[in-house]
């Protein structure tokens, strides 16, 4: 009853887990769309706040600069936390899978014993057939 409990516990926790793991991907998703579009949209803002106030040319270009390296900062952390939780996932997802196979039902356990059993016996057989060759003693000259 208590481990029945427990398994439950744990499947509803990995649930969770993984609900909020996609929920998490997919507004990263929209987060690195907005960041892409900003990438488009700034340098042309920009350009037109230049042309309507007809100032410094370096000032926009310095501002400009700044503005595309924080874009791209942000991009890159942004990929960079959704890569780490995907490989998470995925490193999570395989450790289960391998938790999984090392519970094996009783059937399972059976069918590999006789899978061995039969892959044991042949190489028995060939042994006991095989006669044996007496050792040669002293030295022949």
């Amino acid at each position: 009853m208590n481990e029945n409990k427990t398994n439950n516990s744990y499947e509803k926790l990995y649930g969770e887990l993984f609900d909020r793991a996609e929920a998490l991907h997919e507004s990263n998703k929209r987060r690195i769309r907005r960041g892409l579009i900003g990438l488009i949209v700034l340098p042309v803002v920009l350009i037109i706040i230049r042309l309507v106030t007809d100032s410094d040319k370096i000032v926009f270009l310095i501002v400009w600069v700044v503005c595309m390296f924080l874009l791209c900062a942000y991009l890159m952390t942004v990929e960079y936390l959704d890569d780490s939780i995907q490989k998470t996932l995925i490193n999570v997802t395989n450790q289960e899978a391998e938790f999984d196979e090392l519970l094996l039902s009783p059937e399972d356990i059976q069918e590999r014993l006789r899978e061995r059993l039969a892959a044991i016996k042949p190489a028995k057989e060939e042994a006991d057939e095989a006669p044996e060759e007496p050792a040669e003693e002293g030295g022949a000259e």
